[in-house]
C-alpha cells in the first residue's frame, strides 16, 4: 500500500564498493575468483519513505559525483509525479532530502536542483540535509546490508542478478536501474 503524505523524504547512499564485483561467486576458492575478470561495480539507493527503495547501479567507468546522484533523483521524482498523476492523488507539497555527507552530495548541481524543484513549482519547499559522519544505522545502509548477506549465499554472475536477489533481500524493493555513460567519438561521430 502506498501512503501519501504532504511531504515526500528521500535519503541515499551508496553502498560500499568491496562487496559489489560482478560476477559475485560465494562459493569459490578466493584464488580461483582472483584471477577472474571483473567488472567493479558500485551500487547506491534512493529510499522513498512510503513509496519504496530505487536502486541504481554503475560500473568503474562513470564518475560518483553530483551529476550522476542529480540524474537518478530526478528521474525518481519524475516517475513518481506521473504515477501520482495518474492515480490523481494530490502531489507533496514540501520535498525532504537526506544525503551522505560527501563531497559528491555538497555541490552547486545538487543546491541547483532543490532549487530548480522549486522554482518550476514540482515542490513548494525543498529541504537538503546531511547524513551524520559515521552513520551506519539508517534505512539506506539496512538495504545494502541486506544485499550483501543475499550475495554471502549467491552467486551473482549478471546485473539481473544483483537485481532479483536485491528484490527477494530487501521488501519495498522497487526498481533498479544501470547508470551508463556515453562516449562521444570525435574521429568517427559516434
Amino acid at each position: 500500500m502506498v501512503v501519501h503524505f504532504r511531504y515526500m523524504s528521500i535519503i541515499f547512499d551508496a553502498m560500499d564498493q568491496t562487496k559489489c564485483s560482478v560476477p559475485h561467486f560465494c562459493h569459490k576458492a578466493k584464488s580461483w575468483v582472483g584471477n577472474s575478470k571483473k567488472l567493479q561495480m558500485q551500487y547506491g539507493s534512493f529510499i522513498v519513505h512510503g513509496h519504496g527503495t530505487f536502486g541504481i547501479a554503475w560500473d568503474e567507468r562513470v564518475t560518483k559525483n553530483g551529476d550522476m546522484w542529480e540524474t537518478a533523483l530526478l528521474r525518481i521524482i519524475l516517475d513518481l509525479y506521473q504515477k501520482y498523476k495518474d492515480e490523481g492523488t494530490p502531489w507533496p507539497e514540501t520535498l525532504y532530502l537526506q544525503a551522505d555527507n560527501a563531497s559528491d552530495n555538497k555541490n552547486l548541481s545538487l543546491y541547483a536542483l532543490c532549487q530548480l524543484l522549486r522554482d518550476l513549482g514540482i515542490f513548494k519547499r525543498v529541504k537538503l540535509c546531511f547524513l551524520p559522519v559515521g552513520h551506519t544505522h539508517e534505512d539506506v545502509d539496512a538495504s545494502f546490508g541486506a544485499l550483501a548477506r543475499k550475495l554471502n549465499d549467491n552467486d551473482a554472475y549478471t546485473f539481473e542478478d544483483v537485481e532479483r536477489l536485491w528484490k527477494e533481500a530487501w521488501p519495498g524493493f522497487q526498481s533498479f536501474r544501470l547508470i551508463t555513460v556515453l562516449h562521444h567519438c570525435v574521429h568517427c561521430g559516434y
